[in-house]
């Protein structure tokens, strides 16, 4: 688990300052999942997550029939869980680590370290940026373009992702995606 804390806090550090003493309480309450291929990550209000290692697909099941793919989150990103993306469930593409932080844990350090306030807009902005990416992506009215486009985002996750969830993901027919996909 140091090697995925110190993973962290380098990228806290990215984002803004960070005290020795606001760390060490970072440190305390954080808690660390580890989840296998297809297995959920449980998501409580309120709740601050990173990923260490891996990747997760974001459904959304509301109003519809079958649920939609709506995110792909891998190593690196954080996932912010607000009363609206709670009904949103997450299952680990390949095997996932996870760092969180409770609600309230995330509001206790923010009253003790103000600090913590200016770290929280970058990684709700990182968070909603890769979230309203696959509505961009759908408004491309070309297929081939949407799928060339999926690519270069999703460069890094590409060769651990199925290409039922990507087509999932675009709002395409399946076999449509896989004659077109390798081209």
């Amino acid at each position: 688990m140091q090697t995925s804390l110190l993973q962290l806090k380098e990228k806290l550090l990215k984002l803004g300052a960070l005290r020795p003493i606001a760390w060490d309480a970072i440190q305390e309450q954080i808690r660390e999942t580890s989840l296998k291929a297809n297995e959920s990550f449980i998501r409580l209000p309120g709740q601050i997550a990173y990923v260490v290692d891996g990747i997760l697909k974001e459904y959304d099941a509301h109003l519809r029939k079958k649920p939609a793919i709506i995110n792909f989150l891998g190593t690196d990103e954080f996932i912010l869980t607000h009363q609206f993306s709670q009904r949103h469930y997450l299952k680990a593409c390949i095997d996932t680590q996870i760092l969180s932080i409770s609600r309230e844990h995330v509001l206790s350090l923010q009253t003790t370290f103000p600090e913590l306030l200016r770290l929280y807009i970058p990684i709700s902005i990182s968070y909603y940026e890769s979230s309203f990416n696959r509505q961009y992506l759908l408004e491309i009215k070309s297929v081939p373009d949407r799928i060339a486009r999926f690519k270069e985002q999703f460069h890094t996750h590409l060769k651990y992702l199925r290409l039922k969830d990507i087509a999932n993901y675009l709002n395409i027919n399946y076999d449509y995606l896989s004659l077109h996909y390798r081209n």
